[in-house]
């Protein structure tokens, strides 16, 4: 297998993984947020929970811990620090490297940035 037979096929092994660990609804939950968040699909992204933000809060950098929290991807910022150091957080589809990383405009795509959470977790930021 190559290409798209290869990804066709990764995507299918992992729908019944976690259909078989975590049920049919839960499967088809976290297949349809991956597509979301990897193919880009024209307004997809809009359907994830999302938080809007000044502008001014990027310009002058928040750090990924805090920034995780305020979204509720971590219930407290100590739970955010401990996810990012346990390489559970990315940003953009990137995993971050220290819970103290300030993300600044710069990391924008679009006027938005995505956070993930572990596997499955998504969250969109939209900057205004």
């Amino acid at each position: 297998l190559q290409g798209e037979e290869l990804r066709e096929a990764k995507e299918v092994l992992a729908y019944e993984v976690t259909k078989f660990v975590h049920g049919e609804d839960e499967a088809r939950r976290a297949q349809e947020t991956s597509r979301r968040a990897f193919r880009g699909e024209a307004g997809d992204l809009e359907a994830l929970p999302t938080t809007f933000l000044e502008e001014e809060r990027l310009r002058e950098g928040i750090p990924a811990y805090e920034l995780f929290a305020l979204t509720g991807l971590a219930a407290t910022k100590s739970e955010a620090r401990r996810l990012i150091s346990q390489g559970g957080g990315y940003l953009n589809g990137e995993r971050l490297r220290a819970f103290d990383q300030l993300i600044t405009l710069e990391h924008l795509q679009g006027g938005e940035l995505l956070l993930r959470a572990g596997k499955k977790r998504y969250h969109r930021v939209v900057v205004r």
